[in-house]
């Protein structure tokens, strides 16, 4: 569909669509590798165009949505979101702030979410976010990732203090204060509004995934879990989606078989009792390089030795 990136301009955007629920990607409007370098301004910002992917969702009737957080150019707190679906924001002498964009969050004196949390009434939006950060402070949404989307050190002490006065305005308005929960600060602050009216909560991306996935369920009938990634390592184990797998099977008794491009530490990886077998390519391939190319071709083979042989 039409939607906007994060810098206003028009573009194609997509939604994921499944059974029981629709998945709306936020970087397919607004990526920051969707704008090119030299236009880049988190000042000019907006997340208008993933309401618009949130809309098509309703309307198509979904209730239960999964939005994915990440890789984003905006910096607006999800002013422009809210905004699409039916916010009201307005300055000091009461007009309202129309196409709000990031660095209009500092004129903010008021707001209305009433037509937006109608909107969003009957609907669950689960974010999926690897990134743990509050809207603000040193390591919220402004002064961690204001700079890779292309602002400089007085614009991201301009954000910053925009998104204080935005968080400022809203939870003297509502009652209650979210800025410091972990996550809000993702995506440039996406969640935060969706964490304040009760319609969001935030779980990592493989914990979303593995819940949307019945995957639990999934394991009450299987006898053997097959998952694994890139390269396993220490890393792996915090969190990521082979964490979080074994640790599931291994409730269930289910045994797990890893795959991986390459592992650094099998000994750590096997303290999952139920982890019974760690294959790497690098088992086969001649180097990385090789690895990468033939991967496909690798995974067959050890797949054969393990299961077949």
């Amino acid at each position: 569909m039409l939607t906007k990136s994060s810098i206003g301009k028009k573009h194609y955007g997509y939604i994921g669509i499944t059974k029981d629920y629709a998945i709306v990607e936020m970087a397919q409007a607004v990526a920051l590798d969707g704008v090119k370098e030299g236009e880049r301004n988190p000042e000019m910002s907006t997340t208008f165009g993933v309401g618009m992917l949130i809309e098509k969702a309703i309307k198509l009737g979904y209730k239960k949505i999964l939005l994915c957080v990440g890789g984003s150019g905006s910096n607006d707190g999800g002013a422009g979101m809210m905004q699409c679906l039916g916010a009201k924001f307005f300055d000091q002498s009461g007009k309202e702030i129309m196409d709000i964009r990031a660095g209009n969050l500092i004129s903010i004196r008021d707001a209305d979410f009433s037509f937006a949390y109608e909107n969003l009434k009957d609907i669950s939006i689960t974010v999926a976010s690897d990134v743990t950060n509050p809207l603000l402070g040193e390591n919220g949404a402004s002064r961690i990732y204001g700079p890779q989307k292309g602002a400089d050190p007085d614009m991201v002490e301009r954000l910053e203090t925009g998104l204080t006065n935005y968080a400022d305005v809203l939870e003297k308005k509502y009652g209650k204060s979210v800025r410091d929960i972990p996550g809000t600060g993702a995506g440039g602050g996406i969640c935060y509004p969706l964490v304040l009216l009760d319609k969001a909560k935030i779980l990592s991306g493989a914990e979303a995934v593995i819940s949307h996935q019945k995957i639990d369920e999934l394991l009450d009938e299987s006898d053997v879990l097959i998952t694994g990634e890139g390269s396993l390592d220490r890393q792996s184990l915090n969190g990521k989606a082979v964490d979080i797998l074994c640790r599931l099977a291994q409730k269930k008794n289910v045994r797990v078989v890893l795959f991986a491009g390459i592992c650094s530490d099998k000994e750590l990886l096997y303290r999952y009792s139920n982890v019974s077998s760690i294959r790497t390519l690098s088992e086969l391939a001649k180097n990385k390089k090789d690895s990468q190319k033939n991967a496909f071709t690798y995974l067959e083979e050890l797949s054969y030795l393990e299961f077949c042989h």
